[in-house]
């Protein structure tokens, strides 16, 4: 009986020491722009905190789900989401659902002397990625109750954006860009990214009925039969 205490004993010993791994060995510092710091916890359960450029540091959570898959969240003030990670899918991320505060969002880049209001309602099925450039998302995000403050205070409407990898432009995805709830201004327009770099076209129609409000968005970009075209591109930074 005690020779069979002892065979258990041993065995026992590599899974505890499986299960006891602590997390930071087998999560890299960068990915890219984007850091992990302070990395606290198990591999099966643990925290961290990612650094984004741009914007504020997120903190992430993770726990083993069972079988090869991890579930992981963050949660903060202005952002709440959470998605699915796989070992055998290791550069990627799915079922990506959750909400984001607009507000929460550095849009500096994008719009100098007005700021976004409202929520992104986001349901991403998966994000993938390479290094050094190559990025395919597909799902959609909504921003609802668009509206713009500052120069520029009108509503949106809800406004869609669906993503999904890009036909053309190979490790690219397309962002197509539309308004689904009428507000005094309509969007639409596209984004094409690899994660690295970007190039964005975004249109603003204002409402016929509404030709005060026109003159508004003409800092924005430039006029084309009565309605503003914004054109950006340059490099998000991530990788």
């Amino acid at each position: 009986m005690t020779k069979r205490w002892v065979w258990w004993l041993i065995a026992l010993v590599p899974v505890m020491g499986v299960v006891t791994l602590p997390a930071s060995p087998f999560l890299r510092a960068n990915y890219g722009a984007v850091s992990i710091e302070r990395v606290d916890g198990r591999v099966w359960a643990g925290e961290a905190v990612v650094d984004w450029p741009g914007q504020s540091p997120l903190p992430l959570s993770w726990r083993w789900s069972g079988g090869l898959e991890w579930a992981w969240w963050v949660r903060s003030e202005d952002i709440n989401i959470e998605g699915r990670w796989r070992l055998t899918d290791r550069s990627a991320l799915q079922g990506i659902r959750g909400r984001v505060n607009v507000q929460a969002l550095d849009m500096a880049q994008w719009l100098v002397v007005t700021w976004p209001q409202g929520a992104l309602e986001i349901d991403v099925e998966r994000v993938a990625w390479s290094q050094p450039d190559g990025l395919w998302a597909t799902g959609q995000v909504k921003w609802e109750e668009a509206s713009l403050a500052g120069l520029v205070n009108e509503s949106l409407g809800d406004v869609v954006a669906d993503l999904s990898p890009s036909t053309q432009h190979a490790g690219h995805t397309q962002v197509e860009i539309r308004s689904s709830a009428s507000g005094a201004v309509a969007v639409q327009g596209d984004v094409l990214t690899n994660g690295d770099q970007y190039r964005a076209t975004i249109t603003l129609a204002p409402d016929p009925s509404r030709p005060d409000i026109a003159r508004f968005f003409q800092s924005l970009g430039s006029q084309r039969d009565g309605q503003v075209v914004i054109e950006r591109a340059g490099q998000w930074g991530v990788f």
